[in-house]
């Protein structure tokens, strides 16, 4: 990374940790069983990536959830490989202020969604995906440890070495149906 998009990047940063402080977020308990609403915010640039989250997409449907899938394309655009679909949208590198905060109407709508279960599959630490899942008024949020998680997160599964998306998915089922309301 170039040394004028680091200080861009630490500038978004210092953005982040801003909106962070006026945040008021309810935190609520939840399970796979109880959750309603769900979100889930994933890096869409490889397709093998946005095939494991379709399947996770699937499977939470067919538990009668409302799911929406928010992905980023780490591309200037991406209009011509990914389709907004009903349970599904994308956003790019297009749609981020120089300072990698996002700023397209489904990146604000999203955030102000109140989830009652957020599922942050950002394994390679995105900027752009961790603003809105920090940001996100989800009542309960689950993701990998570390980076930015640790603190914010109601559920925080360590992955070791096993960083790939489908790992984190299997864990994230495993610990939530677990969890006994």
């Amino acid at each position: 990374m170039s040394p004028v998009k680091k200080i861009q990047l630490k500038i978004g940063k210092y953005t982040l940790k801003k909106e962070k402080k006026k945040l008021r977020r309810q935190s609520l308990s939840t399970n796979l069983e109880k959750a309603t609403t769900i979100g889930i915010l994933y890096n869409a640039t490889q397709r093998e990536d946005c095939e494991v989250v379709k399947n996770l997409v699937i499977d939470l449907r067919q538990m009668k959830k409302d799911v929406l899938a928010f992905g980023f394309v780490d591309l200037k655009d991406y209009s011509d490989n990914f389709k907004p679909h009903i349970n599904y949208a994308f956003f790019s590198n297009g749609q981020l202020t120089k300072t990698f905060i996002p700023k397209s109407i489904d990146c604000t709508n999203f955030i102000e969604k109140p989830f009652s279960l957020l599922i942050d599959l950002n394994i390679n630490n995105d900027f752009p995906l961790e603003y809105i899942a920090s940001l996100s008024k989800a009542t309960f949020k689950v993701g990998s440890t570390g980076s930015y998680r640790n603190g914010d997160y109601e559920l925080t599964i360590n992955i070791g070495e096993n960083k790939n998306i489908k790992f984190l998915i299997e864990q994230i089922k495993h610990f939530l149906t677990m969890i006994k309301l």
